[in-house]
């Protein structure tokens, strides 16, 4: 009996070695798979982790993009205003494009960071400033710009800056001389000195737009000579603030002399010799809102600008541009020497930089 109850108890306590065994092996297995589980999840959320503080990291590099450009547009905005760059930055880097919106003025950056594979984008709008515009639009070196064709006749005709037109630049008589790159968004007829272009095809160019002209008949009627209606026009004239301004239209007709800036509603027609001097060197000569139209021996310092069209015919020096909204014509002898700088758009402008004024942080 004994000897039975000693065999019982064997087997008992064997059974029960082998249940622990079996035991002590599930909980092995049972930490050894939460330590793979703690072990995965650690290196996963370390490698979230990692991709947040890269992701963190790229936008502020997208963000010093966009500052970097705001600081360049301080002193420089017309060169930056549309324009794409890159530069390294905290271990990585951005790029930088901006686009101009040309019926508002309003400038948008786009700035990529990038560093170690992750990259974020951050897009920015400016507020626009439609005398900047202008300033991009007819600069220094720019000496003839119309919103229509461009034509250019006889082998005594030099220009000596460029010349777009929004159709064509035509030619068909003389050699003339241009000394400046011609282009159109059509065909270009005109021959160019070497070191210059010819760039048909184009894209256009935003023709800039001294209208209304409400400000300058303004200081006209408060210091200068102001017209109510058409007028005809001879020997010295010489305002006190340097600007006339004529309700309708004005023809200049005998031997005369402008000292400043002569305005019309309508058309400006020159008959006779005219010289011209500034009263501000960098306002323009004149203003006209139909045709402008110019004979005999003439010299201007200043933009020439016309609603409609600007026809030049025979002697005559011109010290800035000439700008339609509709076609120029350029015949005999003719010197354009271009601009030095962007004129100023009306009697009370500024050239200096604008403020960078931020519209909205888009993204």
């Amino acid at each position: 009996m004994t000897g039975q109850q000693t065999q019982g108890t064997a087997r008992k306590r064997g059974g029960c070695n082998g249940s622990a065994m079996v035991i002590v092996m599930c909980l092995a297995g049972v930490m050894l798979v939460a330590t793979f589980s703690i072990v995965m999840i650690t290196g996963s959320m370390a490698r979230k982790a990692n991709k947040i503080s890269q992701g963190v990291q790229a936008l502020a590099i997208a963000e010093a993009g966009v500052a970097d450009v705001l600081a360049q547009m301080s002193t420089n905005y017309v060169g930056m205003m549309d324009t794409v760059y890159t530069a390294s930055f905290g271990g990585g880097s951005f790029v930088v494009s901006t686009k101009t919106d040309m019926a508002s003025g309003n400038i948008t950056i786009w700035s990529d960071g990038e560093i170690a594979g992750e990259d974020r984008t951050t897009v920015v709008e400016l507020l626009g400033d439609l005398n900047v515009l202008r300033q991009k639009a007819l600069g220094a070196g720019d000496a003839i710009l119309a919103e229509g064709d461009v034509t250019l006749e006889t082998s005594a005709l030099t220009v000596n800056g460029s010349v777009h037109a929004n159709r064509n630049v035509l030619h068909s008589i003389g050699n003339t001389t241009i000394n400046g790159d011609v282009s159109a968004c059509g065909v270009v007829q005109v021959s160019v000195t070497g070191g210059h272009q010819q760039l048909p095809n184009s894209d256009p160019i935003w023709v800039p737009d001294f209208q209304p002209y409400d400000e300058w008949k303004t200081e006209a009627i408060s210091g200068g000579i102001y017209y109510p209606g058409t007028v005809q026009l001879k020997g010295s004239i010489s305002p006190g603030n340097g600007i006339v301004f004529v309700d309708g239209d004005v023809t200049i007709k005998n031997n005369t002399k402008l000292n400043g800036t002569l305005v019309a509603s309508g058309s400006i027609t020159i008959n006779n010799r005219l010289v011209h001097t500034p009263a501000n060197t960098n306002w323009p000569a004149l203003l006209a809102g139909m045709n402008i139209n110019l004979h005999n021996r003439n010299s201007y310092y200043g933009v020439i600008f016309a609603g409609h069209d600007i026809v030049s015919r025979n002697r005559r020096y011109i010290n800035g541009a000439l700008v339609a909204m509709n076609n120029v014509y350029v015949d005999n002898s003719t010197t354009i020497d271009p601009l030095t700088k962007s004129p100023d758009w009306s009697p009370n402008a500024s050239n200096t930089p604008p403020e960078v004024d931020v519209g909205g942080w888009l993204r």
